[in-house]
């Protein structure tokens, strides 16, 4: 039966995949098109990176709105394989995309303050690539033990495992897994991530004072990090509460102390709240990301206005982003 539920998360899961993806596949054409010639620097390949990350998580949006829409009679998710891919892309993604603004806050900030030190572009790289495949490992541990992937048809909004059909709930197993996955993967990120913001922010402060005397480098320097400053802020705010779930959740696991459940919060209450925070404030950040591009990076206003007008502009090496009806060009440089 169709409930207001449904509609609500369905409505909003749609929004999502559709304006999410849209607008994240605009920015990926504009980054992959830009700064194709600038991919011997680290900072465009990060963007790029956290555009395919945010791109997958909206387009995952999808069969979770039609699934909504059905009351879960029908859908992508109510078969096995579909469920548990569905469940490895969707938790790969959302940890690497934590992953990647950590890397974009540090590098960053390291390239402020030490600007004669030269980040060593492979060296970052290889750290990005090896995490996203110790994630994926990670991810099929429920296959590895023939773990079996359900989707929840009361909540309407995630395939998970039990892993308690494997390990007890206090057993040491249990405590490493989530030891792994919610502090090392969800906390501790945060403790760079903030370190590295404030302290951008700090020397942006500083250097602003000393406007004279800055080259255009140091101001397109100080522009990209006013943007990724803004990326980080954008995420604390959208995924602060899901990170707290997390330390909820692990605290019970590790002590037995249940905090929710002492402020009256029954299981089931707590499981649609923790899917809510998790699904849907993750998956808004990632449709927030392209509207950060649009008020920060003019070129990327300039290439949107192109789009929708049919206008053209050229990059910095001349040549043109758009084919046109009429020509019209837009001084990016």
């Amino acid at each position: 039966m169709l409930t207001a539920q449904h509609v609500i998360f369905g409505l909003l899961a749609a929004m999502c995949a559709i304006i999410g993806t849209a607008a994240n596949a605009l920015s990926l054409v504009y980054f992959t098109k830009t700064q194709i010639c600038s991919l011997k620097t680290l900072t465009p390949i990060l963007f790029i990176c956290l555009n395919v990350v945010d791109l997958v998580l909206c387009v995952l949006m999808l069969p979770v709105s039609i699934s909504n829409f059905a009351a879960g009679r029908f859908g992508l998710l109510n078969y096995e394989a579909t469920c548990y891919s569905w469940s490895i892309l969707f938790n790969v993604t959302m940890r690497y995309s934590i992953f990647i603004i950590g890397v974009m806050s540090v590098t960053r900030c390291i390239a402020l303050l030490l600007p004669l030190h030269r980040i060593k572009r492979r060296i970052v790289i290889s750290i990005v690539i090896t995490y996203f495949f110790l994630l994926t490992i990670q991810e099929f541990v429920p296959l590895m033990y023939s773990l079996d992937v359900v989707y929840d048809n009361v909540t309407m909004m995630t395939c998970s495992y039990n892993l308690t059909e494997l390990f007890p709930l206090n057993s040491a197993e249990m405590k490493a897994y989530y030891f792994i996955s919610q502090v090392i993967e969800s906390l501790l990120p945060l403790i760079p991530i903030l370190v590295s913001c404030v302290l951008s922010v700090y020397q942006l402060k500083k250097t602003s004072s000393m406007s004279l005397g800055q080259t255009s480098s140091d101001r397109n320097n100080n522009e990209a990090t006013i943007t990724i400053v803004t990326l980080t802020v954008v995420y604390l705010i959208f995924n602060i509460p899901f990170v707290l779930f997390g330390v909820e959740n692990s605290i019970y696991i590790f002590s037995g102390v249940d905090i929710m459940g002492s402020l009256g919060i029954t299981p089931r209450t707590l499981d649609i709240l923790s899917a809510v925070v998790q699904l849907y404030a993750i998956t808004l950040n990632s449709m927030a990301n392209p509207i950060v591009y649009l008020f920060r990076i003019k070129r990327f206003r300039l290439f949107v206005i192109g789009v929708f007008s049919r206008q053209t502009f050229k990059t910095k090496d001349g040549t043109r982003m758009l084919s046109v009806v009429y020509t019209r060009t837009l001084d990016v440089t």
